[in-house]
């Protein structure tokens, strides 16, 4: 039996920047055709710092750690909009609209995590340190399309019908590197098991 006593500080800092741009056409009194461009870039980074002692039971030193973590994210959003409507009667003001959406989405991370260790008695390294990186990658694309027609019918229904198709894919990608000290060569090396491939396309219409 072992306690473990630990004391952390941590920074964080985040950034968000939003631009949009529209433009909206009469092409006549019943006829509107738009555009929209939206583009967003959050920004985030942080750091801890940990430092842990153990000590065996009774009290006597085991062993001290100190940990440093960092990471960084960037992430670029686009989404662009297309739409069209069109009033066919101003007595019968049935219509008709067009409505498209696409979307891109790219994240990119690293992550750092290194942890050294110590005898507390002589404030020499007691093992190797470990240390790890890790790049995260994502992209993430999205088209929209749909089409509505509204009829009324008499005073308050109305008869409708359109089709809509949605298409989703995310591509995640993550690479993870551990330092490993041998006694001729210090080098990362890459570990399969903490990393990832992945691929998700969904279609829906």
């Amino acid at each position: 039996l072992w306690d473990l006593f630990q004391k952390t500080k941590a920074k964080n800092y985040s950034a968000n920047e939003i631009a949009k741009l529209g433009l909206d056409y009469f092409y006549d009194n019943r006829t509107t055709y738009s555009i929209s461009q939206t583009v967003t870039a959050p920004f985030n980074s942080s750091n801890d710092q940990m430092d842990s002692k153990s000590f065996y039971h009774m009290g006597r030193p085991k062993e001290n750690a100190y940990r440093n973590n960092g990471s960084s994210s960037n992430n670029m959003n686009y989404v662009t909009d297309l739409n069209f409507r069109k009033v066919y009667s101003e007595d019968v003001p049935h219509e008709w609209t067009i409505d498209l959406q696409a979307s891109f989405n790219t994240i990119n991370r690293d992550n750092s995590s290194v942890t050294d260790y110590y005898n507390p008695t002589t404030l020499l390294r007691s093992r190797n340190p470990y240390d790890q990186v890790k790049n995260y990658e994502r992209m993430i694309a999205r088209y929209y399309v749909k089409t509505d027609y509204v009829h009324p019918i008499g005073r308050t229904g109305k008869w409708e019908t359109g089709l809509s198709s949605i298409t989703n894919t995310n591509k995640t990608n993550t690479k993870t590197r551990v330092l490993q000290f041998k006694p001729t060569d210090t080098s990362y090396v890459y570990n399969r098991r903490l990393s990832e491939d992945f691929q998700y396309i969904e279609e829906v219409a």
